[in-house]
């Protein structure tokens, strides 16, 4: 089965069907490009890791995702 990477856009059906047939990747969060009201199959999404917490409390997005 194919590497899903970080960074690299997939539309969502594509997604949900690696993962399905037994796709694992642990510790990835799931972003867009623009904020979505409602998920379709055609949305473009991208893999990236999650926000850390700094010492202020914030969310500290990765910077592909800013």
């Amino acid at each position: 089965m194919n590497q899903l990477e970080y960074r690299k856009a997939y539309n969502l059906d594509e997604l949900i069907s690696k993962i399905m047939s037994g796709y694992k990747k642990d510790n990835f969060c799931l972003y867009t490009k623009e904020y979505e009201s409602s998920a379709r199959a055609d949305l473009i999404c991208y893999l990236e890791m999650y926000p850390v917490i700094s010492d202020d409390d914030d969310e500290v997005y990765p910077e592909f995702v800013i």
